[in-house]
């Protein structure tokens, strides 16, 4: 540290020209940023995935579908002129909109209906909206006796849908804009709930973008607070906010450049680097504090860095291994979270190791008054804080077996929460209960059949086996078992096609509305529809081939312990009714949040196990012991305990947010337990350890005081955010915090003290004997 420090005090102006430059050149990068808020874009190449992908290619469609319900006032019914009008204007507005690939509502549909010469297949409605109440019973029955129909009209006629298919190359957020503004225009009297996965993902990218844009605000407001309380010097408070304003520049210009776009995982790196970055340049401020009214400022910098530069470097280097171990995550979102953070983290710690001693090393020296130099250091034990910290220190020293007992208790208390954590990845269930997405998606699943989509792909082993009654009446009675799930709203396929043929075929008679018996039938009636309507009506059901069949379930949870339910019972069925040479698999969108939820787990698992053994390896080779590196590890280890045990008592779930807590809560929290280790055992080799540990307690334990302080105020920004994951994540990593930098201050030394480690250059034992004689 003597080298860089006679480096920066020889080129402090190079090193803050270099610095402006390239944050200067990261800044003009900004343009470039762009969103990502699709869940499954995470995903890698698993064979999940590629299935899905696989699948979607085959049906022409990307599984996604925006749904909208048109709701009239209580004691009215939807077939009404008025109504039925709005709903026509709506459907063939948005059909016509780039990005749509089908619409189907109550207006804008096919009927089948027999002849004498076989079916006729016509626009339920055309364009005379009825408006004698005799043309109006007839549609209502129409609608209400015609099964294809059922789905897109409520059991108590209040409620209409509008289903959108959407093309793989839509503008999804555009579309959304011109869907909203088309529906805004329409409301009222009638109620008009927009929803579906797209519309919840480009809800989350509106979000996320207003959640920055006054958030990063404040939880910069918050920092210059704490660091004016901590301070009190312009100096103070102006050059650790600088770092942590600039290493978030950079952070981000990187990820423009690289065309890296802000996630649902990434979206919080400015809030975190700026909740982080400030403790090394606090660190740094301090140790000068202690030292600038006695020497030339050039010395007193390479003492500073002298003291204290090991103990910065040692405790970036292990929260930047933290932020690493998310590097292993199967999901790309938290892969790019740990790299590009662990990124900003290093550049946080290199401006504090050289941006602020060069500002620093020529303004002029800034002499502090009495009252400031009392303020911010207390050497003695005056003052409040220092009073405090110094009764802390000697209530460790004296109590150090009643702190284990209690901190052992507490511990099995939490740890007896984690085996109830469980794991949910639908972001629409972090919405607040009232927000109007999540509204929608209430109203929608109330009086649809729901908004998230399963896929059960049947598939035979030769082409044209669909047609085979066998199959279709297999499929059939899958449907049929899966509509009693209170889970389940309804399913689509191409039997819906098949039965309304066949019973249009024998006059409508309702007890025909079933799987024909012979497969000359089965490719008759297909046939026979294909010369009378658009056959590609059937490409979202069936291959070209006709050896596999798409089977639409669409359910009204986004659970996923309610998915896998679902999963379970088709998997049952199939295993009992359907033929032996038919495999069916499982996919679709809503079942893509169960193979995240495995990596969820999997990145949780690894990310806590890569980043203790980082951690300790850096600890252990830095201080060149073994001891140091295992109880360096042992208060950031209980608190991780801790948050997960909360997280199971209070049901707060394992999410994308919530998984990187233990990797983030290692790489952050190692450093209090760093700085007291390092301190105390400079202290510890000119006097006893009790006089070493009041004094590390004191002063090196308000520096820690003040980073927790200043680390938790800027994660509890994060309960102002629009998505409920990322307030859990604010409270929890406020709380890992706190009990990491009262773990380093209470149990660190107690253990230290009861095993007689030989962490310093000393037994803790004999110098113990030493002070009590």
């Amino acid at each position: 540290m003597h080298r860089l420090a006679r480096f920066v005090n020889k080129h402090p102006i190079l090193i803050i020209a270099v610095v402006a430059v390239l944050t200067g050149f990261f800044l003009l990068q900004f343009k470039y940023i762009n969103m990502e808020t699709d869940v499954t874009k995470m995903i890698p190449d698993i064979p999940e995935k590629k299935y899905f992908d696989h699948i979607q290619q085959i049906f022409g469609t990307t599984g996604e579908y925006i749904f909208i319900g048109v709701v009239v006032p209580p004691g009215k019914e939807i077939f009404n002129p008025e109504t039925l009008r709005k709903i026509r204007d709506i459907s063939r507005k948005i059909d016509s909109l780039p990005g749509v690939d089908k619409t189907l509502s109550p207006t804008e549909t096919d009927y089948i209906k027999g002849t004498e010469w076989g079916i006729e297949v016509t626009p339920v409605l055309g364009d005379k909206i009825p408006t004698t109440v005799k043309q109006m019973e007839e549609f209502k029955h129409r609608i209400k006796t015609y099964e294809m129909f059922k789905n897109i009209v409520s059991n108590d006629n209040r409620a209409a849908a509008i289903i959108i298919t959407v093309k793989e190359e839509a503008d999804k957020s555009e579309l959304v804009k011109k869907i909203k503004q088309i529906v805004k225009e329409k409301e009222g009297p009638e109620k008009i709930y927009v929803g579906g996965k797209t519309v919840v993902d480009t809800v989350i990218g509106e979000f996320m973008m207003r959640d920055l844009t006054y958030l990063i605000p404040v939880v910069l407001t918050v920092i210059v607070i704490i660091l004016y309380l901590s301070f009190r010097t312009l100096i103070g408070v102006l050059l650790p906010l600088s770092t942590v304003v600039i290493s978030t520049i950079w952070a981000i210009g990187i990820m423009s450049l690289f065309k890296i776009p802000l996630s649902m995982s990434t979206f919080i790196l400015p809030i975190l680097l700026m909740a982080v970055g400030t403790a090394y340049g606090i660190h740094i401020l301090t140790r000068y504090y202690e030292v600038t009214n006695s020497k030339d400022k050039h010395k007193i910098i390479e003492e500073t860095l002298a003291k204290v530069g090991n103990a910065v470097l040692i405790a970036g280097l292990t929260t930047i291994a933290g932020f690493a171990s998310l590097s292993v995550s199967r999901i790309h979102g938290i892969r790019i979270f740990g790299v590009m953070t662990g990124l900003g983290i290093a550049t946080a710690l290199c401006f504090s190791l050289l941006f602020i001693p060069s500002i620093l090393s020529i303004v002029p020296k800034y002499p502090l008054k009495h009252s400031e130099k009392k303020l911010i250091l207390n050497p003695d034990k005056s003052g409040y804080l220092s009073s405090f910290l110094n009764n802390l220190g000697e209530f460790v020293y004296r109590r150090k077996i009643l702190i284990l007992i209690i901190t052992g208790v507490i511990v099995i208390l939490f740890a007896a929460g984690i085996p109830l954590t469980s794991t949910e990845s639908n972001p629409l269930l972090f919405f607040p209960s009232n927000n109007p997405c999540r509204v929608a998606e209430d109203v929608l699943n109330h009086y649809f059949m729901g908004t998230t989509p399963l896929q059960v792909i049947v598939r035979a082993k030769k082409p044209g086996e669909i047609k085979n009654p066998s199959v279709l009446k297999a499929i059939d009675g899958l449907e049929n078992s899966l509509k009693k799930l209170p889970e389940v709203g309804g399913t689509s396929s191409i039997n819906d096609f098949v039965k309304s043929i066949n019973k249009a075929l024998h006059e409508d008679k309702e007890k025909f509305y079933a799987v024909p018996n012979t497969r000359q039938e089965v490719a008759q009636y297909l046939l026979l529809y294909s010369m009378s309507a658009d056959p590609t009506d059937f490409e979202s059901f069936v291959d070209n081939e006709f050896q596999t069949a798409n089977v639409m379930v669409f359910l009204k949870t986004g659970h996923t312990a309610k998915i896998k339910k679902v999963m379970r019972a088709i998997k049952s069925y199939v295993k009992k009714n359907f033929p032996p040479d038919v495999n069916v698999k499982i996919t679709g969108s809503g079942f893509l949040f169960i193979p995240i939820n495995k990596l969820l787990v999997n990145t949780f698992i690894e990310s806590i196990i890569l980043s203790l053994l980082f951690v300790f390896i850096i600890c252990a080779v830095i201080f060149r012991s073994l001891k140091a590196g295992i109880f360096s590890l042992i208060p950031i280890s209980i608190a991780i305990v801790i948050n997960f045990g909360v997280m199971g008592w209070f049901k707060i779930p394992l999410n994308i947010g919530t998984v990187a807590i233990s990797a983030i809560a290692v790489g952050i929290g190692i450093d209090y337990a760093v700085h007291f280790i390092s301190r105390l055992r400079m202290e510890s080799a000119n006097r006893s350890f009790h006089s070493a540990l009041i004094l590390t307690t004191r002063t090196t334990g308000k520096a820690i005081l003040y980073n927790a302080i200043a680390v938790a105020a800027g994660f509890l920004v994060l309960l102002a955010s629009s998505i409920k994951w990322y307030n859990f994540m604010g409270e929890l990593m406020a709380l890992v915090m706190v009990i990491s930098a009262m773990g380093a201050l209470t149990i660190l030394p107690s253990l230290i003290i009861i095993t007689k480690a030989r962490l310093f250059n000393k037994k803790i034992v004999s110098e113990k004997r030493r002070y009590e004689k």
